[in-house]
């Protein structure tokens, strides 16, 4: 069986042209491949960033607390509020970002019920100071006051 050189050179430029599109359906796919890969990176750097700026938040809580505590002064207050606004802020917009990912859900609700106790406990030690002063609210603080105290640690 001879073929005829149009009959070969077709042959040859539909098999290229087959080759070609293969090509052209492995460079696309490996493309969104990456696509979804940097996506998924930018969002796990986000979340990191963010997770960094909450603990950051709630560090400087911790400082402005003791700050009213150690000097009564109400200038230590706006910035612990501002502190804890910012952090829960910075909760949420976590919670958001890991929406599509179970995992990382889990992990978060591990998290939050943690920063949820400090929270109030950092509240009930400035009452403590407003209420009792500073020496009674540093023998609480210290847990060095009594069981049957109004205040427990």
């Amino acid at each position: 069986m001879k073929f005829s050189i149009k009959s070969k050179l077709m042959t040859g430029f539909g098999v290229a042209l087959l080759l070609m599109i293969v090509m052209g359906a492995v460079s696309f796919n490996s493309t969104v491949s990456l696509v979804s890969a940097f996506d998924t990176m930018h969002r796990t750097h986000q979340v990191i960033e963010k997770l960094e700026r909450t603990m950051s938040k709630l560090a400087a809580a911790d400082h402005s607390q003791r700050g009213f505590i150690t000097t009564g002064s109400d200038a230590y207050l706006e910035p612990f509020n501002a502190a804890i606004v910012e952090a829960e802020r910075e909760l949420n917009d976590i919670r958001a970002l890991i929406v599509s990912d179970p995992l990382q859900q889990e992990k978060l609700d591990i998290i939050s019920p943690l920063i949820q106790l400090k929270v109030p406990r950092l509240r009930k030690e400035i009452d403590l100071r407003r209420d009792v002063g500073i020496d009674g609210a540093i023998k609480v603080i210290d847990g060095s006051a009594s069981k049957n105290q109004k205040w427990v640690h």
